[in-house]
């Protein structure tokens, strides 16, 4: 069960940045902006954490210790 908190530390950290790009590129103008807008790649990573963090939490909880 160790890697549970540290995939839920990731998650929250890709959070932050995808917020972090999405607020930027909302306070950006011109070339900047549309760099910014057109980069999905932020969530990519926040969606690939809170698949793996859920995984491993379903996989704890069905053992028979509870993980």
């Amino acid at each position: 069960m160790p890697d549970l908190p540290v995939l839920r530390m990731a998650f929250l950290i890709e959070c932050d940045f995808a917020e972090f790009y999405a607020t930027a590129a909302q306070q950006a103008e011109g070339e900047e902006k549309t760099v910014l807008e057109s980069c999905p790649l932020e969530r990519g990573p926040e969606k690939l954490f809170k698949h793996l963090h859920d995984k491993a939490f379903e996989e704890y909880a069905q053992m028979p210790w509870g993980g």
